[in-house]
């Protein structure tokens, strides 16, 4: 119940305001465009708010302050060869130059904003247009805050500071350098988060650490889905052909753990009966594996109409495993779709409304086997 309030309260705290602005330090052009798990929540959030007749405009942190130019410059200097990045993930590593000095260049960045003129000049401009701000990250939302003295929320999509940690422990970064780069991490979110008015975050286990963290401030969960009647299984499995098994992901180590398991899957299913669609650049890194992959599971990398491919799925899937912050976003395309998912519960995570309606928890290989044969036969 403690959860469901929560989700109520974050919603009557958006449907207060009528002109949003929603910030992040990403290009506008890579939010509305791109593929990654946080430019496309952001696309959720805008889509969410419209849908309630909110006016919402959308705005890089990038283009109203000069000092977050630094920032960009850093990640497209920490971009690495996609060949060498392919090869590396495949490993379940990437380069560690970037994560081990994020938190110090965001340091420099926090406290270089403070003399932003281009920030001040912007933020001067935003609280005449606008009367709710909504941060994605928490970098720079407290000084957003002070200089529009508006009602800003912060919306972690991971807690970062965690998020942070997990990657360098792929690395193998030795726990004594990840606890000091940490700290520092953590000291700038916490900041932020203390400093303004609302806290969002994605799931209700995420809220419970940022509650204890921050003892004396509300945490709220929003995931920006409109929740719809009880899935209605309407479509048959046809006795002839196959029941085609949908799965979204990006070339991402936990996506490359979660195609494995598909593949275990697969073996364990009739091949005649059942296939499996891995959908995204996921499927590049098992390109050089062919021999062993099994004939019912099928590669169909980036499609340029997702929605038609996903619609002409029986059942999708997300066996996630790993991660210990964070949602899914691969969600929101599934749930679009009236299609049973079966997930694991971390895969579930923020989603849990509709657990027993459209999501059906399945925690092992044992458990999605039964799951998706009981699925089965309520629809023969």
């Amino acid at each position: 119940m403690k959860v469901d309030i929560q989700y109520n309260s974050a919603e009557k705290i958006l449907k207060k305001a009528n002109d949003i602005l929603i910030l992040a330090p990403i290009d506008v052009l890579d939010i509305l465009q791109g593929n990654r798990g946080g430019e496309r929540l952001i696309r959720e959030q805008v889509r969410y708010l419209r849908i309630i007749n909110k006016n919402v405009e959308l705005e890089s942190l990038f283009n109203i302050s000069a000092v977050f130019k630094i920032l960009r410059l850093f990640q497209n200097a920490t971009k690495i060869n996609i060949k060498f990045a392919t090869g590396m993930i495949k490993k379940k590593k990437t380069s560690p130059f970037g994560s081990l000095l994020l938190p110090f260049i965001t340091a420099i960045v926090e406290l270089l904003l403070r003399i932003d003129p281009t920030l001040k000049k912007s933020c001067n401009e935003i609280k005449e247009k606008y009367d709710l701000i909504i941060v994605n990250f928490p970098i720079g939302a407290a000084i957003v805050k002070k200089l529009t003295n508006k009602p800003t929320i912060i919306i972690e999509h991971n807690i970062e500071y965690i998020f942070l940690e997990e990657k360098l422990r792929i690395f193998g970064i030795p726990n004594r350098i990840v606890s000091t780069i940490s700290r520092v991490y953590k000291w700038i979110e916490f900041y932020n988060l203390k400093h303004v008015d609302f806290i969002f975050c994605v799931s209700p286990q995420d809220r419970e650490m940022l509650a204890q963290s921050i003892e004396d401030r509300d945490v709220y969960v929003w995931v920006p889905i409109r929740k719809k009647r009880k899935l209605e299984i309407s479509k048959e499995f046809k006795e002839k052909g196959k029941i085609v098994i949908g799965f979204i992901g990006s070339a991402t180590t936990h996506n490359i753990d979660a195609v494995e398991k598909i593949i275990e899957l697969s073996k364990r299913l009739s091949d005649t009966k059942f296939e499996f669609w891995i959908i995204g650049s996921v499927g590049n890194l098992f390109r050089g594996q062919k021999d062993e992959i099994p004939k019912n599971v099928k590669f169909l990398g980036f499609v340029q109409n997702l929605g038609s491919v996903l619609s002409r799925c029986d059942l999708f899937i997300n066996p996630k495993f790993t991660s210990p912050t964070g949602i899914e976003i691969k969600m929101f395309d599934y749930l679009k779709i009236d299609t049973p998912v079966i997930s694991t519960s971390l895969g579930a995570r923020g989603f849990e409304e509709l657990i027993g309606d459209k999501i059906f928890i399945a925690d092992s290989m044992e458990d999605m086997v039964k799951v998706i044969q009981s699925l089965i036969n309520s629809k023969s």
